[in-house]
């Protein structure tokens, strides 16, 4: 319930989702990977890790910045399995479901190769303003990011507003509530 009550209060998420773009269907994608990411530490199995592969696969396709949600998904399960004492071997279940996406992901690497050469012209506007506020520069664009900012790398922490601090600071609180409880039920 938070975070349908954070994911409607988000001025990004209320942004992004009027445009026609694929910002919608990687939220929505992203969200079912949260589920399965549930199902599969309540059972292991590989019907969950290829299903969460799949779903991966389908992220990366979607949009490249996909890359950092899978890896932040990945991270947040072997965490999990690495609490959760006498479970560590269930840590394969989401490793496997990451190389299932690599492995749907590769025929569409050279394309991925391509875009990349091109950013660094698409961004050189940025570079300057980025280096002169480094290392703030970071904290301002995971800010913007919250609140919908839609330039982050322009971003100045006095125009970020209050309730982007404040969806910082509850997210992170649920977070850990959460890592808190899964650890007490072990």
């Amino acid at each position: 319930l938070w975070a349908v009550f954070l994911l409607a209060v988000s001025p990004l998420h209320l942004h992004y989702s009027r445009e026609a773009r694929s910002y919608n269907l990687l939220v929505f994608l992203f969200l079912l990977t949260i589920f399965l990411g549930l199902k599969l530490l309540a059972s292991p199995g590989l019907k969950w890790s290829v299903l969460s592969g799949l779903v991966f696969s389908l992220m990366l396709y979607t949009h490249n910045i996909s890359a950092f949600y899978i890896a932040a998904w990945i991270s947040g399960m072997v965490v999990t399995y690495l609490l959760r004492r006498g479970r560590i071997g269930e840590i394969r279940y989401p490793l496997l479901a990451a190389g299932l996406a690599f492995l749907l992901y590769l025929p569409w690497i050279p394309v991925l190769v391509t875009q990349m050469k091109g950013l660094g012209a698409i961004y050189r506007w940025g570079v300057g303003s980025w280096n002169s506020h480094f290392p703030w520069q970071v904290l301002k664009s995971l800010a913007a990011f919250s609140h919908g900012t839609f330039a982050p790398l322009r971003n100045e922490v006095r125009s970020i507003s209050n309730i982007a601090w404040i969806v910082m600071v509850l997210s992170l609180l649920l977070i850990l509530y959460d890592l808190y409880r899964s650890i007490r039920s072990d």
